[in-house]
Parts: C-alpha cells; sequence; structure tokens
C-alpha cells in the first residue's frame, strides 16, 4: 500500500509540475499560484480549457486521474483497510476447542478477551444452558431409565432458595409421575462441578437430609422418603450413563 501510494507521489508531482508550466504560458502568477496554493488551478484550467497557446487538457485531465482520483482513493482505502485490521483484532475470536479443555480439565470457561480459563459467572452458565439445555436432556435420560417425571419450572420456595444460592445458576422442581403428591425432587445447574461439591458441603452442613446425585454441573436433590430404593438405584444408573450433548 505505501509503495503504491509512493508511485502516485512521482508520478503525480511531475503532473502538476507540467500543468503549472502550461499556465505559466499564459500567467506566471496564475502557475505560482496553482502550483502552491492549488485551488487556483481549477480556475486557470477552466479559464484555458479552449485556449491553443496553453493547451493545458491533457496534462488537466492526468493530474485529474492521478492526484484528485487515484491518490485520495487510495487514502481512502488504506484508512478503511486499517480500520478494518483494528476491529478485526479487536473483536474476541471464539474457540471452541479451549472452550472444550476450559471446560473439560479446568471446571471453567474460555475468556477470548484474556485468552485464559476463568471461573464463570451465573450469566456464562445459563447462556450455555440455553443453547445445550444439559437440564432438558437430563430430564429425557432419567424417563429413558424408567425415572418417568417432568420438569416442572414453577416458583416455589424451595426453588427460589436455591436459585439465591452463589453456587447455583438455575434449579427447577423434577416431579414423577407415579406420585404426583410427593415432595418433588430438585434439579439443580450449578456454576461448575466444584460449586455443587461445596452446595453439598454447605447442606450438610446446615442439616440437610437430601440425597444428592450428581455429575458435572447437574444434581438431583432427593428429599427423605420422595422416592423408593429401587427409583434411587434407576436415577442413579441414569445419572452414570448421562453425557451432555
Amino acid at each position: 500500500m505505501t509503495f503504491l501510494f509512493m508511485i502516485l507521489v512521482i508520478i503525480g508531482l511531475p503532473l502538476w509540475l507540467w500543468l503549472a508550466s502550461r499556465i505559466s504560458q499564459i500567467s506566471n502568477t496564475g502557475a505560482l499560484l496553482s502550483l502552491f496554493l492549488v485551488i487556483p488551478a481549477f480556475y486557470w484550467v477552466y479559464k484555458l480549457w479552449r485556449d491553443r497557446r496553453a493547451n493545458l487538457r491533457i496534462p488537466a485531465i492526468a493530474n485529474l486521474i492521478v492526484n484528485f482520483i487515484a491518490m485520495p482513493a487510495l487514502i481512502v482505502y488504506s484508512t478503511h483497510y486499517a480500520t478494518s485490521q483494528v476491529a478485526e483484532t479487536s473483536v474476541p475470536i471464539d474457540n471452541p476447542q479451549m472452550n472444550k479443555w476450559c471446560r473439560e480439565q479446568n471446571d471453567a470457561i474460555y475468556d477470548p478477551v484474556m485468552k485464559v480459563c476463568v471461573e464463570p459467572t451465573k450469566a456464562d452458565v445459563l447462556a450455555l444452558e440455553s443453547r445445550e439445555n444439559m437440564m432438558g436432556q437430563l430430564e429425557q435420560r432419567l424417563n429413558k431409565d424408567g425415572v418417568t417425571g417432568a420438569l416442572d419450572r414453577s416458583a416455589t420456595p424451595e426453588i427460589d432458595e436455591l436459585k439465591k444460592s452463589s453456587d447455583v445458576a438455575d434449579a427447577a422442581s423434577f416431579k414423577l409421575s407415579s406420585a404426583t403428591s410427593q415432595v418433588p425432587m430438585q434439579m439443580l445447574l450449578c456454576l461448575s462441578e466444584s460449586a455443587c461439591a461445596h452446595l453439598v458441603k454447605k447442606q450438610q452442613k446446615d442439616g440437610s437430609t437430601a440425597l444428592a446425585i450428581g455429575k458435572g454441573k447437574l444434581m438431583l436433590l432427593i428429599p427423605p422418603d420422595a422416592v423408593t430404593d429401587g427409583q434411587i438405584k434407576k436415577i442413579k444408573t441414569a445419572m452414570t450413563n448421562f453425557t451432555p450433548n
């Protein structure tokens, strides 16, 4: 780009001198003013366009093409190109492989700006859940393995309390279709695997007797007597077999 600009300058300067020399055939003052102030050249080109003595049509057209069309166009293009390059480098680039590596190896998410694995926020985990629907996939897995039921996202005091936890990104009830009168289980989406482990310890410390069965960022909290021993075995089997897509 710089090389092309230098070529145009090398060509354009002699052309400008050529035009000034043609104007000097009629007016030395006009030639000097045109040479250094540029704008007077337009006046003299207009005035002398048909003057045979000046004969400046060819240098005028050459200057128009090189100095007033090609050079400004190159400047505009190079400015736009430089701006687009800066914008391109400043836009964070998503990296699916790093996303996967951070999630599987470090229980974190990949930050494309900092280019490192960072602790996920609730917004990050909810955005991932929105794309992958992990809770919906676990619901299907439970039903496939014989734990027939459905997610219920209705607000309850228990669910609202769980959502307030700094370890939990989302929570919903899982109601068994075989016993609608029973207290439902709670399905949790934690911020990370370590957040799930921390939540279990916290609940144990608070005296909760709910059974926690989890895998990855997903966990089921099962209140006492909510399910039979046979159903608990099926839930554990479902969790073992569960792999989010």
